[in-house]
């Protein structure tokens, strides 16, 4: 049995505990308000920007975009090749039979009329804040803006080019129609690797937009397709070029239509009015991931993850 007192002590620390309770949420939602008020995560963040001086030409290098679902890897293929690595993150082994794996879509190229110099005329850099990359190719002809950005709401890459000179360049899709053509002859634990079975692909062009679509399998049976869109377009001194992937594995959808109408709202919408709209969700989203750690490496790490 408690006695009187014990009771009244008992009630004392949990009133008191309730208190201190309030106040370290108190505490906590003024601390929220303050770092949103003080610090300015534009400011902040482009010191951890992904800056590079000197062009990578190997994709475990390349400069990132992404968005979650969608992404790319940019670097060059010398001597005159700018190439996007595109993939979805959700396109991907689901075997019990097989190794687990990332499946190879394809890599959009900017090929270009002249040698690219590994030096651009402007460092490309992603702006972790905006979620965009920007710079400027040099090469033997003239040089090359370039700004691209993933959309942070549409699976929708949009590459931007500006020639000035005599510079020129080509876009074109090169889809990974046949990427593990062999069985690699051994086996990885429980998992049978190989072969990486594809139908044939089709592709042509169709509303005002190219396609390419691709059939999987995996052990002998159906594992889901997915189809590559892209278009092209001038606007005022800009091309601008859009692409997207559309998957399917069991949902029940045509990845054919569902890319394609994907980009008729992209044109519809216009690259202005997207890019804005990136860049207002984007920073958003960053704002709301500041985090301080004394080791600025391992800082810009954590940053750069969201990409």
């Amino acid at each position: 049995m408690f006695s009187q007192r014990s009771a009244s002590r008992i009630a004392c620390w949990a009133v008191a505990l309730l208190m201190a309770t309030a106040g370290a949420q108190d505490f906590r939602e003024v601390n929220a308000l303050d770092t949103a008020a003080h610090i300015d995560m534009g400011a902040y963040l482009a010191d951890h920007d992904m800056v590079y001086t000197r062009l990578p030409t190997e994709y475990y290098d390349g400069l990132i975009l992404g968005n979650g679902v969608m992404g790319a890897l940019v670097y060059v293929e010398e001597p005159n090749r700018l190439v996007f690595l595109v993939t979805r993150s959700d396109v991907y082994s689901l075997s019990e039979e097989v190794f687990p794996h990332r499946k190879p879509i394809g890599r959009f190229v900017l090929e270009t009329g002249a040698a690219i110099d590994l030096l651009p005329a402007q460092p490309f850099r992603v702006r972790i804040f905006d979620g965009l990359l920007e710079g400027t190719l040099r090469t033997g002809s003239g040089e090359i803006e370039i700004r691209a950005f993933i959309e942070a709401e549409r699976e929708v890459l949009t590459v931007l080019t500006r020639n000035t000179g005599s510079a020129s360049a080509e876009w074109r899709f090169e889809g990974d129609a046949d990427p593990q053509p062999t069985n690699l002859g051994r086996n990885v634990g429980p998992y049978f690797v190989g072969p990486f079975e594809t139908a044939p692909p089709a592709d042509g062009r169709e509303r005002s937009a190219w396609f390419f679509s691709l059939a999987y399998t995996e052990a002998g049976q159906p594992a889901g397709d997915v189809t590559v869109a892209w278009d092209e377009a001038g606007e005022a001194e800009w091309t601008v070029r859009n692409a997207t992937i559309a998957y399917n594995r069991n949902r029940g959808i045509d990845t054919r239509d569902t890319a394609l109408t994907t980009l008729e709202a992209a044109r519809a919408r216009g690259v202005e009015t997207r890019l804005d709209r990136h860049i207002e969700v984007w920073n958003e989203f960053m704002s709301r991931r500041f985090v301080s750690i004394p080791e600025k490496k391992l800082e810009s790490f954590y940053y750069i993850q969201y990409h």
